[in-house]
């Protein structure tokens, strides 16, 4: 047990240290028609996307398999996936009451856009790119579809 604790910890400590000095590369921003079939399978494997949908943009921190943040036609979604730790979040737009965002690479290194949902709840999206008008670009389409879905005048 205590040798599986030091590795466990010693997992966390080098992710921790590579991510603060820059050596993991973030994936940047994509749009949806560059993910591959496969990619597509594993975010409906995971429960993140519906196979009637449509991812239109997806960010992710880490590796694909780990880490994601993207928005389809119906939704908005985020899921983290590392050794035993698995935090998922999904809402669809007509679930969410409002959409606001941090665009200033705080102490996280990622821009954050909260979601906040008809039950008070809220859950973060981390987007991360070396263009802050790609990070603009993913909140403001977002938003986007987000108020087209609720019958929202822009």
């Amino acid at each position: 047990m205590k040798n599986s604790m030091q590795k466990y910890t010693l997992k966390i400590i080098a992710l921790t240290t590579l991510l603060l000095v820059g050596c993991v590369p973030s994936q940047g921003i994509i749009t949806g028609d560059k993910l591959d079939s496969d990619e597509i399978v594993y975010l409906q494997e995971i429960q993140m996307l519906e196979t009637d949908e449509q991812v239109i943009m997806f960010s992710s921190q880490l590796d694909f398999e780990s880490s994601g943040n993207f928005f389809t036609n119906n939704s908005v979604a985020s899921y983290w996936i590392y050794d035993q730790e698995n935090t998922k979040h999904r809402a669809e737009y007509e679930e969410i009451t409002d959409i606001t965002a941090s665009l200033d690479r705080g102490s996280t290194f990622a821009s954050e856009i909260i979601v906040t949902l008809q039950d008070g709840s809220s859950f973060s999206i981390y987007i991360d790119d070396d263009s802050a008008e790609a990070e603009e670009t993913f909140y403001d389409t977002l938003v986007s579809y987000w108020k087209t879905a609720n019958n929202v005048t822009p």
